[in-house]
């Protein structure tokens, strides 16, 4: 799917993706990036493809990882949730998001939903959000040889 014609390459819209991040910046505050399962994938590959296409992430830039929290769910028993995909996640919130999962708006859209509910249904505040939060220096990733 992204190696159709039309699609956008990387090192093509990387000023793109820096102007709009930054156009969400409210004066001296950071951007909050979210993924589910972004410390080991989503991150990473951010950082290594900006790295690839010479820019580096602005410093006001943050990230944050839905799938701790999700871990930190227990169902009506007080038990543990088993499965913490985003699949499952909406499932337990009851969530219902339309289009194909693992495909930008859709992910988008689900991981929105979840955030919400995750945050309020464990109590998490914007100011616990921001703690938990990793800088780009922070993230973990091996150079392409």
């Amino acid at each position: 799917m992204v190696n159709q014609p039309g699609v956008l390459r990387f090192p093509d819209g990387i000023l793109l993706i820096k102007e709009w991040v930054s156009i969400q910046q409210e004066p001296g505050k950071p951007v909050i990036l979210l993924a589910h399962n972004g410390k080991s994938f989503d991150f990473p590959f951010l950082s290594r493809e900006m790295d690839r296409c010479g820019h580096d992430i602005p410093d006001f830039w943050r990230f944050f990882d839905t799938l701790p929290l999700a871990r930190r769910l227990k169902d009506s028993n007080g038990s543990p949730l088993k499965k913490h995909s985003i699949k499952d996640i909406c499932e337990f919130f009851g969530i219902d998001v339309e289009g194909p999962a693992h495909r930008a708006m859709g992910d988008v859209d689900r991981l929105t939903y979840i955030y919400q509910h995750i945050t309020f249904h464990l109590k998490y505040s914007f100011s616990d959000l921001i703690k938990e939060s990793i800088m780009a220096s922070e993230i973990k990733w091996k150079p392409n040889k």
